[in-house]
């Protein structure tokens, strides 16, 4: 199963060397929220592609090179929990706002998830969203995928993050991120159909416009969502 948008991109960048990188990533709690849960939101049992490409982001962000994701697998039996929080910002509803009282918003969480991704790095040549240093090195065909493979991987290994991963929402912070571990395997036991799953939000990989695309008929096999086959 294709999506859609990851082979157009693919297509697009075909030219381009391609390397590919991989990691795990688990913790205790866990949000992927499905667009049309409004405010009580609603998990997915795994996350969308914008969301693995932010998490390999966290790692180490480089705007000359733009990453793909195309494998997800889901590790653990998937354990739905709600989850509470109590709301005290300008949205609240007016008699809230004047009884200076707090608002209560319920979420549909994932617990004790863990996860394996695979993405794909390739050079990012749009010259719109890259500096005008990058600028002279893809002039002189500087490989900068290749350099972002050792960085990333060095940096995984380490755990010296550009940004601190989460899982969804920012106080989800994961309790494993790091390679893949060899006693970790997809979990057999899961097969769904996603009638309608948010793949992107923006249209461009970097400094994109708002424009969300959804992929319909998502489907996972014994535990894997691939997105190129």
């Amino acid at each position: 199963m294709t999506i859609a948008y990851v082979e157009q991109r693919l297509m697009s960048l075909k030219n381009h060397k391609k390397y590919e990188i991989e990691m795990e990533i688990s913790g205790e709690w866990a949000l992927w929220s499905r667009p049309d849960t409004g405010a009580n939101k609603v998990s997915e049992i795994c996350p969308f592609y914008s969301s693995v490409k932010g998490i390999f982001e966290s790692v180490l962000f480089m705007p000359t090179v733009e990453i793909c994701p195309t494998e997800i697998t889901i590790c653990n039996p998937v354990k739905f929990s709600p989850y509470s929080l109590n709301y005290s910002g300008m949205h609240r509803r007016d008699r809230e706002i004047e009884s200076e009282s707090t608002m209560q918003i319920r979420f549909s969480t994932l617990r004790n998830v863990c996860y394996k991704l695979k993405a794909i790095a390739i050079n990012n040549r749009d010259e719109s969203v890259i500096s005008d240093l990058a600028k002279k090195y893809v002039k002189n065909n500087i490989n900068h995928a290749h350099a972002y493979i050792d960085m990333f991987n060095r940096r995984l290994k380490r755990g010296t993050f550009r940004r601190v991963p989460h899982l969804g929402k920012a106080d989800f912070l994961c309790d494993y991120c790091g390679p893949p571990r060899s006693e970790t395997k997809a979990c057999e036991s899961i097969n769904k159909n996603i009638n309608s799953m948010l793949v992107a939000c923006f249209d461009k990989p970097v400094k994109g416009s708002f424009n969300p695309v959804f992929a319909q008929n998502v489907k996972i096999e014994k535990g894997v969502l691939n997105l190129v086959k």
